[in-house]
């Protein structure tokens, strides 16, 4: 049912119901609702490069159905921390490149 969803918004909209569906009728939880980030791996790597952190591997590791009926997309990143000097020189040339110049 998922993958044929046509657009991403109504994938994410399944995804945030059949957590709150998991959360308060399968599982029948007491904890509050840590609802998933539903983010593709380009906007990860967006996250971590903007908040100063350089991406040296990145891994899908596929569909997992850990205790629940409906798979989770999963990924792995190795980091690492840029020195604040070399981030505001990659900023500054990405805005460049975004101007065009």
């Amino acid at each position: 049912m998922f993958f044929d969803l046509p657009g991403r918004n109504e994938r994410l909209s399944f995804l945030w119901f059949a957590d709150w569906f998991n959360h308060n009728f399968i599982n029948r939880s007491r904890q509050p609702l840590v609802p998933g980030n539903y983010r593709t791996m380009e906007e990860w790597e967006h996250i971590f490069n903007r908040i100063g952190f350089k991406v040296l591997k990145k891994e899908h590791l596929g569909f997992a159905s850990i205790g629940s009926l409906h798979p989770v997309n999963r990924g792995f990143f190795v980091l690492e921390k840029v020195n604040s000097k070399d981030l505001l020189r990659d900023l500054s040339e990405q805005a460049l490149l975004d101007k065009g110049l």
